[in-house]
């Protein structure tokens, strides 16, 4: 049985994914929740996987500037990206456990 955790993962995710997101005018927005264009789960987890890559490039960048004595980028900002990035990784990976797990449950269902 599936617990509702992946539910509030995936809900993280797409607070995440909206926080990526051009706000639209308000004239441009839909007057309705069914209005509003939904994103598959193939999508929603491939921007996921994109995000989690684009703060593990950044907490890099950042790091290396830092090593190279970049007076810009302090220690504090360089540990906060690695430990955001650490975490974003940490979640997707947690994801894809359960998406497996749930596959394997299904198959496992008799027809």
């Amino acid at each position: 049985m599936i617990d509702n955790g992946i539910d509030s993962v995936l809900s993280q995710m797409r607070t995440m994914l909206a926080e990526g997101r051009v706000e639209l005018p308000a004239q441009q927005l839909p007057s309705t929740p069914e209005a509003a264009p939904r994103a598959g789960f193939g999508t929603l987890l491939t921007d996921s996987i994109n995000k989690v890559n684009e703060a593990q490039k950044a907490a890099g960048d950042l790091q290396d500037r830092f090593l190279q004595g970049d007076e810009s980028v302090t220690l504090a900002q360089a540990m906060v990206a690695g430990q955001k990035s650490e975490i974003s990784f940490q979640t997707l990976l947690q994801v894809r456990n359960r998406v497996v797990s749930a596959y394997e449950e299904i198959m496992r269902m008799p027809i």
